[in-house]
């Protein structure tokens, strides 16, 4: 007898952190594939998936079946909504032999949830001019006007977190975006507000990983 389990978080095999990164409040899906490895039936399958943090709610996972011939394969899924910073939940798959006894299988899987925002800070020839009148300047005198610009989300923080040191990091909002995407084809997400473009150095494959 034999089994396997595979766990996919919105579709991607995210053993190892940060998984995909997901907004707070969206929905999340796992999705665990099942396959009897071994000739002899396997019957009373059920998942249980246990996050790291005991304060994350448990997921409810749904299969289909209970039982697998030999070489058959089931999807069992699972709902949940994203919250913020690094997720961590391992699945457990456990399914009893014809000839007796008991086979699990584990796998993990992670993801972040994003809380992308940003804070911004005009000062008009130094000062904090938020409230009228600010500062009293003689006509003809220059002025200059300084912003400084805070990223205030987590999103950077997970990839710092991740072991990823980037060579570059630059934010597009969503009106630089629109105005980038019809030339580069890049696959830009034109409804998100903010979007953060991170270069990395190295072979292909360190890249890629």
């Amino acid at each position: 007898p034999g089994m396997t389990l595979e766990k996919l978080t919105d579709g991607q095999d995210a053993d190892n952190p940060t998984g995909p990164q997901i907004d707070v409040g969206n929905d999340v899906s796992w999705t665990y594939v099942v396959t009897n490895t071994g000739n002899v039936t396997l019957t009373g399958l059920s998942i249980a998936d246990v996050p790291t943090d005991a304060g994350d709610p448990v997921p409810t996972v749904t299969c289909p079946t209970s039982s697998l011939a030999p070489g058959e394969v089931t999807s069992c899924t699972a709902l949940g909504t994203a919250r913020a910073g690094q997720y961590e939940n391992t699945a457990t798959a456990t399914a009893r032999p014809s000839t007796g006894g008991s086979l699990t299988a584990t796998d993990p899987s992670h993801y972040f949830g994003s809380a992308p925002s940003i804070d911004i800070e005009k000062s008009t020839n130094g000062d904090d001019a938020d409230i009228s009148p600010g500062p009293v300047l003689v006509q003809g005198a220059p002025v200059t006007w300084t912003y400084d610009v805070e990223n205030t989300g987590n999103a950077v923080a997970a990839i710092i977190a991740a072991g990823i040191i980037p060579a570059g990091m630059e934010m597009m909002d969503k009106p630089a975006t629109a105005a980038v995407e019809p030339f580069v084809n890049a696959g830009y997400d034109l409804d998100a507000a903010i979007i953060m473009l991170v270069e990395s150095d190295g072979t292909p494959e360190e890249v890629a990983e």
